[in-house]
């Protein structure tokens, strides 16, 4: 692979990292790429993912009394810190009376989709939620071992929150021929042999520290997209768009989520990589890997954060 190459493959890392302010890791990421150095590739990896996790949660007042903005940078670190769970709490508390609140998981790759319903989504809903959707796989070796122990028994889980309502396999022309999936890539399905219907329930919170099923905040919620998002972020971005528990303001995000994932050993090689287990839809049949649609997107010379404040400033909401 050329250096152009390499650096048009990975320009989403070094976008993700030059937004972030750093634009000297972000070339350091790029020569180690070039030159094929993996073991330094790792090595900043390394030093830039506890350079996030130090500094995890961002809080800000952007106008007193009116508008708060919280960021989460990561869902890595499982289960959530305590310290990191009473900083986002401690600042509901104060902008409890505010009129808006601006949540930007724009940085974050993913990790434990717990992060997102645990201290975001279930401290500030009233009701419970359900979401369905569907799964898909191609019948082989690891799907098959995987799926005869993941889903035997309904409602077992197969990735985290995602549920299985099937207690068997289902072929996908039975799956076709009773569910209306309009979004749904028919030309992929020709890859598919079984699937099975998913559901994932979103109970409200007994809160900290007021023990009630009053939303901790009960103001106009926006929440920022772009493409960086993926993985247990894509799920964050589903479950708000799904729920209609905040407005999505910004860029379709990166998707990069598959169900469950398993490590494979190539048989002659013994090259060891990671393979998502599922093709997961929603409701209506769009792949997860396709993204989530913002209901705004970004107004012409304007990032997700100014779109939002330009909004909340001529009263569009």
């Amino acid at each position: 692979m050329t250096e152009h190459e390499i650096r048009k493959n990975y320009a989403f890392l070094y976008n993700m990292l030059t937004a972030r302010g750093e634009v000297e890791l972000a070339e350091k990421f790029m020569q180690a790429l070039v030159a094929a150095d993996i073991a330094e590739f790792f090595r900043l990896e390394m030093t830039y993912l506890q350079a996030v996790l130090a500094n995890n949660i961002t809080t800000r007042i952007i106008e007193d009394g009116y508008i708060a903005y919280l960021a989460i940078d990561s869902f890595l670190a499982y289960p959530v810190p305590q310290n990191e769970e009473r900083q986002i709490f401690a600042f509901y508390e104060e902008i409890r009376d505010f009129g808006h609140l601006i949540i930007d998981l724009r940085f974050n790759g993913g990790g434990a989709p717990s992060w997102f319903y645990r201290t975001i989504l279930e401290p500030n809903i009233d009701r419970s939620f359900v979401m369905e959707g569907f799964a898909f796989f191609p019948y082989g070796v690891y799907t098959a071992e995987y799926s005869d122990i993941s889903y035997g028994t309904p409602l077992n889980a197969v990735a985290g929150s995602l549920r299985s309502m099937d207690n068997y396999r289902r072929d996908v022309t039975n799956i076709l021929e009773v569910y209306d999936l309009p979004d749904l890539n028919l030309f992929d399905m020709e890859r598919m042999d079984y699937g099975f219907r998913t559901q994932t329930t979103i109970n409200p919170r007994a809160h900290y520290p007021r023990f009630s099923l009053e939303p901790t905040f009960q103001g106009n919620i926006w929440f920022l997209t772009d493409s960086h998002m993926g993985s247990a972020a894509e799920i964050s971005t589903w479950a708000a768009r799904e729920t209609g528990f905040a407005t999505l303001v910004g860029e379709v995000t990166g998707g990069n989520y598959g169900g469950a994932r398993t490590v494979i050993t190539l048989p002659n090689s013994g090259i060891a990589f990671m393979m998502d287990l599922f093709y997961v839809t929603d409701r209506y049949g769009r792949p997860f890997e396709a993204g989530t649609i913002p209901h705004i997107f970004n107004m012409d010379g304007m990032d997700a954060l100014e779109t939002v404040l330009t909004l909340i400033a001529v009263g569009e909401y």
